[in-house]
């Protein structure tokens, strides 16, 4: 099966001034589905500030995206990190600091002397919480963490701002359909 960049893969971003590349050019602006006249030909628009309004195929476009490896980098605007934004939203009230254990990304508060965890699991593809145990009231090294994780109930709006943030929710940049914005750097 050839690979080729679809509408669905990219339907999450074109509320949030995705920035893709054609043939070495970027592209940064907001990106329109076009479907001229009301048939489905599998068009966009999009701008570049040099040269103006284009029209082009999808599987013409390369997003520039972030992988979800940055979820515990400090990649927000003002030195944010993206998980610890995404628990704040998923528990509004808490405020926590982001640790990476077992390859899962965790943000971790203290509220009554519980440990509690909030994580995006990059197997299951899914945000979850869990109780943890540390080894010491003042260590950051887990223990053991209950293995039940708890449900976290707004996924849809943390995956919006997973989109709003141009992470690689898909896995675009795996599938080579999109290119990792850190190897522009």
């Amino acid at each position: 099966m050839e690979k080729q960049l679809q509408l669905e893969d990219i339907a999450g971003y074109l509320p949030y001034e995705l920035k893709a590349r054609k043939n070495g050019i970027d592209f940064i602006g907001k990106v329109d589905y076009w479907d001229g006249n009301g048939y489905k030909n599998e068009e966009i628009s999009i701008t570049n500030k040099e040269v103006g309004y284009f029209l082009l195929g999808i599987q013409e476009l390369r997003p520039i995206l972030r992988p979800m490896s940055d979820l515990y980098e400090s990649c927000l605007e003002d030195g944010k990190i993206p998980i610890v934004e995404l628990a704040k939203i998923c528990y509004r009230k808490a405020e926590y600091d982001a640790i990476l254990e077992d390859g899962r990304c965790y943000a971790i508060n203290n509220i009554k002397a519980k440990q509690y965890s909030f994580m995006y699991d990059i197997s299951h593809k899914g945000f979850m919480a869990m109780s943890l145990f540390f080894s010491s009231q003042n260590s950051k090294k887990i223990q053991a963490y209950d293995d039940r994780p708890g449900a976290v109930f707004n996924q849809t709006e943390l995956f919006q701002k997973l989109y709003e943030w141009h992470f690689d929710v898909n896995g675009l940049i795996e599938r080579d359909l999109a290119i990792d914005i850190n190897t522009l750097k």
